[in-house]
């Protein structure tokens, strides 16, 4: 059996995948869109097993080295990490939700590729304007990515088929923007 390639019609309901597992759903978008506390979300209301996969604490020491500096990633830079984010994603046995910026089709492509053949994912990208994402990151006290390199995120996002888009308002609360992500599985 192929790979499915994640895209709205190879999708399957969550409850009738949930006996076919692995599956993943990876949460994806520029820092500061709200992919971590999305995902936190949507694996806590999928339930059925749903595990939590922080795609920041795959990263090498020197991608954060080098974001703390204010220096963005090059896709060189990131392939190491989307390697980890996917052998994670393949060593767990059920189904798992990841927070993954994952801005670039390659990106994707690279986590699809560490997994094995018939492993069903999705990519759900949070769609959040640049302004709303700085103002977020600029709050953050707690976090390596610094404010100077936004502009970067969202020069390298790439908006493709291989996503389902979800539209994220300036005061969208996470219940809203995980209610929003349900929605394309039927689970609302």
């Amino acid at each position: 059996m192929g790979r499915i390639r994640p895209t709205v019609n190879s999708f399957v309901v969550p409850e009738q995948q949930m006996s076919l597992p692995p599956y993943a759903i990876v949460v994806c978008g520029p820092a500061g869109s709200g992919k971590s506390t999305v995902a936190k979300g949507l694996a806590d209301a999928l339930g059925g097993g749903f595990r939590f996969i922080e795609g920041d604490h795959h990263h090498p020491s020197s991608n954060v080295a080098k974001m703390k500096r204010g220096e963005p990633l090059t896709d060189e830079d990131r392939v190491e990490w989307l390697t980890r984010i996917s052998e994670s994603i393949a060593g767990l046995s059920g189904p798992v939700v990841v927070a993954c910026s994952a801005l670039r089709a390659a990106h994707r492509e690279r986590i699809i590729a560490g997994l094995p053949s018939g492993f069903r994912i999705e990519f759900v990208l949070l769609n959040v304007d640049k302004s709303t994402v700085r103002r977020r990151i600029e709050q953050r006290t707690d976090h390596f990515f610094p404010s100077s390199l936004v502009d970067s995120q969202f020069d390298a996002l790439e908006i493709a088929d291989d996503v389902r888009v979800v539209e994220v308002g300036t005061d969208d609360g996470v219940d809203v923007v995980v209610s929003r992500v349900l929605g394309f599985y039927g689970c609302e």
